[in-house]
């Protein structure tokens, strides 16, 4: 798993040849890795930071963009970007049509 270290670009490349149901689905389990550090282990001190939390709602962001074609809130032009490049590369050289294709 990349969340250890909430680099959006790096997990963008890891798309590369995934189809779309794979990306979501490696999506979801990002997110999921990025939010469970943020959960206490006895013992274990708190690894969770402002950095991880956002990595894990921009993460959530794409799959609800991927799935839906919104936009999601609080997104930054530059994340959505990646979003966009990632839905064509992804739905390109495939027979299906997804809804993040239609965002105006």
């Amino acid at each position: 798993m990349l969340s250890t270290s909430c680099n959006l670009n790096r997990f963008f490349e890891a798309l590369e040849d995934m189809d779309y149901f794979d990306v979501i689905y490696f999506a979801e389990q990002e997110a999921t890795a990025a939010e469970r550090l943020c959960y206490q282990i006895k013992g274990v001190p708190k690894t969770c930071d402002r950095d991880v939390t956002e990595y894990a709602n921009i993460l959530k962001g794409f799959i609800n963009f991927m799935r839906y074609g919104v936009k999601p809130p609080r997104i930054s032009d530059l994340d959505f970007e990646l979003f966009r490049s990632a839905c064509k590369k992804v739905v390109q050289g495939s027979n299906r049509h997804a809804r993040c294709l239609d965002y105006p």
